[in-house]
């Protein structure tokens, strides 16, 4: 396991994301689109490691972090409707 991302870290990879954000939330799932994700989500680590200091991060671990930061207005929108209904 490693460490936690750190808030510097955080804004780095969305900085990051937003840049590639085209190919990377492209719901398209052919061949050719595939590879173009994966090797932008390769870019966007040797990208991120060369701008952040200390641990190093993996591609999984990079689009981990990125799925989580999208979940949170989702789930904040929940909650909150929850509390209307109730």
């Amino acid at each position: 396991r490693t460490k936690n991302f750190t808030e510097a870290e955080k804004m780095l990879l969305i900085e990051l994301v937003q840049e590639r954000r085209r190919i990377l939330e492209n719901k398209t799932t052919n061949n050719v689109s595939i590879k173009e994700k994966e090797d932008c989500w390769e870019n966007l680590r040797m990208n991120f490691m060369s701008r952040s200091k200390g641990v190093i991060r993996t591609v999984q671990s990079l689009k981990t972090c990125w799925k989580i930061f999208k979940k949170g207005p989702k789930n904040n929108m929940l909650k909150r409707n929850r509390q209307f209904i109730k």
